[in-house]
């Protein structure tokens, strides 16, 4: 089974905050998902930041620890993912950037299939 999270909104305003609500919204997502344990669960991070301009390197640091942080706490872990740290571009005299993001992945093995609701 697999399930989503992203939390990219509250992340304008705490990018801590993004990366504890992005993990929990993914394992909220699984919760019908018949896997025999928490621990079981692996995670797949994505990363999309603008990271090279002033202070997103320092925001991606905080959505990152936090993130971090609570899978720490609650067992489960990132064994993959990728990143794509330059969302940025130039307009003319302008540089335009896309807000950071972070996407949660998280996936578990359903050893009987019939119990989980779709």
């Amino acid at each position: 089974a697999t399930a989503v999270g992203e939390q990219p909104i509250k992340g304008l305003l705490s990018p801590a905050a993004m990366g504890r609500l992005a993990v929990a919204e993914a394992l909220t997502n699984l919760v019908w998902a018949a896997v025999t344990s928490l621990d079981e669960v692996k995670c797949s991070a994505n990363w999309m930041w603008a990271s090279k301009l002033a202070g997103e390197g320092a925001a991606m640091w905080d959505a990152c620890e936090a993130m971090c942080d609570m899978m720490k706490a609650i067992g489960v872990a990132v064994d993959g993912g990728k990143d794509s740290l330059s969302m940025a571009a130039r307009v003319g005299d302008e540089t335009v950037k896309a807000p950071g993001a972070l996407v949660v992945t998280v996936y578990a093995a359903c050893p009987d299939v019939t119990l989980t609701l779709t």
